[in-house]
């Protein structure tokens, strides 16, 4: 019975983990040119299988051909529309990981999928470079370079709820225990 109820227990704390682990970014500096007014938007969203989510927005007259970020490592790339994953180097450093969506484009608006199983607890693991003053970096068609920067982040925070059956969980083990100290 112990055994059940410690499972319990360390299942509603596990499923509370980090699920609305969020960044948010905006393209808002072009190279060779200086800060424009945003070209798009990436939002990094952490999967509860330890992956991050990544999705890019960009305004309908850009052809992207290249997104990356500023990471410490490379990470592997999944469930792209079209293409492989990369690292570059850039006219604003150098992003590790990345994708390329050769030989077509990358549609404005796509999503894929960062890492593999367990690898990340926080997205803010995933843009901790120190390769570029830019945490996002686009490339587009006709060879302009976009760079960008985080505009928000919202760590995870455990719901109320998922706290209040932790705690009646932990009291529910306090009395089993309780109750079996008591019979010997």
């Amino acid at each position: 019975m112990k055994k059940v109820i410690a499972s319990l227990v360390f299942g509603l704390f596990a499923s509370g983990a980090a699920q609305a682990d969020v960044i948010n970014g905006s393209f808002n500096y072009l190279y060779g040119t200086g800060a424009i007014a945003p070209a798009g938007s990436i939002t990094l969203n952490l999967n509860p299988n330890g992956t991050v989510a990544a999705h890019v927005s960009m305004v309908s007259t850009l052809s992207l051909i290249g997104v990356a970020l500023d990471s410490n490592g490379h990470y592997v790339a999944s469930g792209m529309p079209i293409g492989s994953d990369t690292s570059w180097g850039t006219g604003l450093g150098s992003f590790n990981s990345g994708i390329v969506c050769y030989p077509t484009n990358c549609s404005n608006d796509f999503s894929w999928v960062i890492g593999t199983t367990g690898q990340f607890t926080s997205v803010t693991q995933l843009v901790t470079g120190t390769n570029s003053a830019y945490d996002f970096w686009a490339y587009d068609v006709q060879g302009r370079q976009f760079g960008g920067v985080v505009t928000s982040v919202q760590n995870a925070v455990p719901e109320p709820g998922s706290i209040a059956l932790f705690g009646l969980a932990l009291l529910g083990l306090g009395a089993v225990r309780r109750k079996g100290s008591q019979a010997k």
